[in-house]
C-alpha cells in the first residue's frame, strides 16, 4: 500500500513540481492536493521504517484479522507518510530563500458508507 497510496503521490509531485511553479509564477499560485485519512491518526508509533523497505507491502499478510489488523495498518502508515509529505514540502516551499508560490495542502474528505470492512471480525 505504501507504494500505491503514497510513493506513487510522491514521485507525481517531484516530477509536476517544476510546470507547476511555472503555472504559479503566470498565474499567480498552484496548488499540490494531497488526500489523506483519519485513519493517520490509527498509527501508535509515528512512521515505521519498515513499510519503506522492500516488502513492506506485505508486512503482516493480507488476511484481514480486526479493523486494525495488518491491511489497516499498512493503510494508515501509508496515509500518514501522506500528510508528512505535505508538511515538509509546505515548508520547502515556503522557506525564506525560496517563498515559492505552490501551496501543499493534504485534506481528508470525510467518510463514505463503504463494504471494505465487512470480511473484518469485530474484536
Amino acid at each position: 500500500q505504501m507504494q500505491t497510496n503514497h510513493l506513487s503521490h510522491f514521485i507525481l509531485a517531484k516530477e509536476l513540481l517544476p510546470l507547476l511553479e511555472t503555472e504559479a509564477d503566470a498565474n499567480g499560485d498552484a496548488r499540490i492536493v494531497q488526500h489523506s485519512s483519519g485513519a493517520r491518526e490509527m498509527t501508535k508509533n509515528g512512521l515505521e521504517q519498515k513499510y519503506f523497505e522492500k516488502n513492506g507491502g506485505s508486512l503482516g499478510g493480507d488476511t484481514p484479522v480486526s479493523f486494525m489488523g495488518p491491511p489497516m495498518h499498512r493503510y494508515a502508515q501509508s496515509k500518514l507518510a501522506n500528510s508528512v509529505l505535505m508538511y515538509t514540502l509546505h515548508g520547502k516551499l515556503q522557506a525564506n530563500d525560496t517563498k515559492s508560490k505552490v501551496k501543499s495542502i493534504a485534506c481528508h474528505p470525510g467518510g463514505s458508507s463503504t463494504n471494505l470492512g465487512d470480511d473484518f471480525n469485530s474484536d
